[in-house]
């Protein structure tokens, strides 16, 4: 059996979101009397996290040293939530920016993503809290900044499990989609919990048969889930030419820290990182490592890889397309996958340890990754 022993510590991995809210981190600056003005509130958030504000720009100016000693960004309040939980008041508060220049100009190419700040506040004493945060989430494309009406306030989850789904739109090389990306409290972070694509189109490329689908989200809130509910996808449209419904059920793993989804979705509206829930003959993995394209400082990149025994089929995503690779070679040690031929990518899976690595032919690493079977 694939990294047993990597099953037994994933096992322990403690999910909090869900059941309660973690005891604040540190107290801010901010008094707990401004919980209940929303006016007053918010700058003293935004100055407390984000700096000072500059007149000229009409924002919060701050520098993100882990994107780059270079990158500042102009931010603003965008929305403030307050519910209760176990007797003590909640204050969600999101924050958006963009990244400008030395002037204060606003950076637009397609690889200037904006930002997000989500902020999980409470009264601790004389002064508010940190329950969680997430400051510099990327957003978007095209010096995209988030407003108000692209950032909706959800429940997640029982026992009062909040969060957010931010919606964003995307047109590049005639492509068109639209992005819903939904982040939720675990332990003392705000962690994405997967990015699902609500509307994709090929009409901007006129490709034939046509494909215009979009998918509404509902939570299942009646599920008996311990820490988010599951997400169902309801799609419509035209689908390679002809007409489609379906109806996805898309499970949150608390090993993976993310939702799992059946395999047979359409591949252009599966979520990201796409992570199979477990079927009949396959083996499902959930993959964190490094993408050799991607710097350092952005994280690591999480994938899912599906080994199905009964095809001989390697499935996985890279640079946002699924790829479907021949297995090459089977034994209980190792799965080879991949001819090279029209993707021009090969990979091996060690079956002992997990260790995962996808090269192009010529020799260049892609992926570098650590895989666990997912068992749900």
């Amino acid at each position: 059996m694939l990294i047993q022993s990597a099953i037994a510590l994933a096992a322990l991995v403690l999910v909090t979101a869900g059941p309660s809210y973690a005891q604040p981190l540190r107290s801010t600056s901010i008094p707990s009397s401004l919980a209940d003005d929303e006016k007053r509130l918010m700058p003293e958030v935004m100055t407390d996290f984000y700096g000072s504000f500059d007149k000229q720009t009409g924002c919060w100016i701050t520098k993100h040293e882990a994107v780059g000693p270079d990158v500042t960004y102009c931010m603003k309040p965008v929305r403030l939530d307050v519910r209760s939980s176990t007797g003590r008041k909640i204050l969600f508060v999101v924050a958006g920016g963009q990244k400008v220049n030395e002037e204060g100009e606003p950076f637009g190419s397609h690889a200037d993503a904006g930002v997000l700040g989500l902020i999980v506040l409470t009264p601790n004493g004389a002064n508010l809290g940190i329950v969680a945060t997430n400051l510099y989430e990327p957003y978007g494309s095209w010096g995209l900044s988030p407003e108000r009406d692209s950032v909706s306030f959800e429940r997640l989850g029982p026992n009062s499990a909040y969060g957010w789904i931010a919606k964003w739109h995307e047109q590049h090389t005639g492509g068109d989609y639209t992005s819903a990306d939904v982040y939720g409290v675990i332990g003392d972070s705000v962690k994405l919990l997967t990015s699902i694509t609500s509307y994709w189109t090929n009409a901007q490329l006129n490709w034939r048969p046509p494909t215009e689908i979009s998918a509404k989200l509902v939570f299942e809130t009646h599920s008996s889930a311990g820490s988010f509910y599951p997400l169902i996808m309801r799609v419509s449209g035209v689908y390679r030419g002809s007409a489609f419904r379906g109806s996805y059920r898309l499970v949150f793993d608390k090993n993976s820290l993310t939702y799992l989804a059946p395999n047979s979705m359409p591949d252009e509206i599966k979520p990201d990182p796409f992570i199979a829930l477990p079927e009949p003959g396959t083996l499902s993995l959930a993959s964190k490592g490094t993408d050799h394209d991607r710097p350092v400082s952005m994280g690591p990149v999480s994938m899912g890889i599906i080994v199905n025994f009964t095809t001989r089929i390697v499935q996985f995503r890279v640079y946002g397309l699924f790829y479907h690779e021949k297995i090459t070679g089977l034994d209980d040690a190792r799965v080879a996958f991949g001819e090279g031929e029209e993707s021009g990518l090969i990979g091996t899976i060690d079956r002992m340890t997990g260790d995962t690595q996808i090269n192009t032919v010529n020799g260049n690493s892609v992926y570098s990754l650590q895989c666990k079977p997912v068992q749900f």
